[in-house]
């Protein structure tokens, strides 16, 4: 539960009602499960790589969230191409994002790889052009005490 005065019970229904209203109606498609979990699979390795590299502190988080939107612009274009290059038709391209996973497909191989690599190439080499460096979180809440000197002498920073 969240302690933040602004969300209330009936946000939390909202939400709810919002987040699963595309599930209804996923599920009442019939659609195939093995595609979206490949799909789901896809948009996850996609993103994961810059989210991974955030935990270096030189990540810059403006870099990590540019990489991955590149990663997910990477999976639309590589499916767009094959579209274009077999049926010559950029629609027909979208449409295989979904339908067209053949585990054995080379379009679906080149978007597994393809995808978290560009978008790691993408943060790490930003970071590197937009330096970051994180600081460390502020410390909240600490008072000094009495004359303001801590155990040993130490005055608390606050």
């Amino acid at each position: 539960f969240s302690t933040h005065p602004r969300v209330t019970i009936r946000w939390a229904q909202v939400i709810t009602v919002a987040v699963n209203v595309p599930a209804i109606v996923l599920a009442t498609m019939q659609l195939s499960v093995l595609s979206l979990f490949i799909m789901c699979n896809l948009l996850t390795v996609a993103v994961c790589t810059p989210i991974a590299m955030g935990m270096w502190t030189g990540t810059n988080p403006t870099v990590a969230l540019v990489g991955v939107a590149t990663g997910l612009v990477v999976v639309i274009l590589i499916f767009v191409s094959s579209g274009v290059i077999e049926f010559n038709d950029v629609p027909t391209g979208l449409s295989m994002i979904y339908f067209s996973f053949d585990l054995r497909s080379p379009v679906l191989l080149c978007a597994f790889i393809l995808s978290p690599t560009v978008a790691a190439i993408v943060t790490y080499f930003g970071s590197k052009m937009f330096p970051y460096e994180f600081a460390g979180f502020r410390a909240v809440g600490k008072q000094p005490v009495g004359n303001g000197a801590g155990p040993a002498g130490t005055a608390f920073v606050a």
